[in-house]
């Protein structure tokens, strides 16, 4: 009879308790992975529309505000933005977006519809809504602001922390989950 290739029973139990050990230690490596790559891109797209609000007031020459909401359309002033926010050019100042169709020259407009986040993350804040003056600056009574993103189940550094300036800059920080 000729030799006979393959694996004994030994060398395949052997090999499935290394792939076993092996999985058991990236599984929650790669859940971390998960879990922070969430934390950023939701943090990402935060900046991305503080960034953008500054950037239409300066570019309609009028008031913008971003703030959270519930529902697409108003702002809800409950202090969590989890389910959402709006951005909005403020033409009329009164810091709710008016029910407009369509974006007309001096009027109101919503600019932005941000959903809810996803994975059960949390995004908390020291005011309801940020305002930008048309020359980039934080708005009158509003100053600075902080905003919170913290991941589910949050572990060591899976926090954000999101700061607008005086001048309408942001700065993120990772934060411990406290």
């Amino acid at each position: 009879m000729g030799k006979q290739a393959g694996f004994t029973l030994i060398e395949l139990l052997i090999s499935i308790v290394l792939l076993a050990i092996l999985l058991a230690l990236a599984v929650p490596s790669f859940q971390s992975f998960v879990k922070n790559n969430r934390v950023t891109a939701q943090t990402n797209g935060l900046v991305s529309a503080i960034q953008m609000a500054r950037s239409e007031a300066l570019k309609r020459g009028t008031n913008s505000v971003i703030c959270a909401s519930d529902n697409g359309a108003t702002c809800t002033g409950n202090g969590t933005w989890a389910s959402g926010w709006i951005v909005f050019s403020d033409f009329n100042a009164d810091g709710s977006p008016a029910d407009v169709g369509s974006c007309q020259e001096n009027e109101d407009c919503i600019l932005l519809v941000s959903g809810s986040l996803s994975g059960d993350n949390t995004l908390t804040a020291d005011s309801d809504k940020i305002r930008f003056l048309p020359n980039g600056l934080t708005g009158p009574g509003a100053g600075t602001a902080e905003l919170k993103l913290i991941s589910y189940d949050c572990e060591k550094n899976q926090a954000r922390r999101i700061f607008v300036t005086l001048n309408g800059h942001t700065i993120v920080t990772k934060v411990g989950c406290t």
